[in-house]
């Protein structure tokens, strides 16, 4: 039986993994909404209200520069979950 940290560890993993492909598909509007709502499922799922705060901002603006910082900022917080619970 996977306990609450393991399956913490594995929700940021997936959540680090899918914001990182979603970056590297700039410009394919598309797939990156796919990847959004892979992302949002999970973001349910570890139930962070920093993450959630992080997360909400990304998907609401539509200004590139503004979502370029709310997805570092969100890998920065990801990274740091990580060590956490690692």
């Amino acid at each position: 039986m996977e306990t609450i940290k393991e399956s913490n560890c594995n929700i940021l993993l997936k959540m680090d993994l899918l914001l990182t492909d979603y970056t590297l598909l700039q410009g394919n509007n598309h797939d990156q909404e796919i990847f959004i709502n892979l992302l949002d499922k999970y973001v349910i799922q570890l139930d962070n209200p920093t993450i959630t705060a992080l997360f909400i901002k990304l998907t609401s603006t539509n200004n590139d520069q503004e979502k370029d910082l709310y997805i570092q900022i969100l890998t920065d917080t990801l990274e740091d979950l990580k060590k956490v619970v690692m």
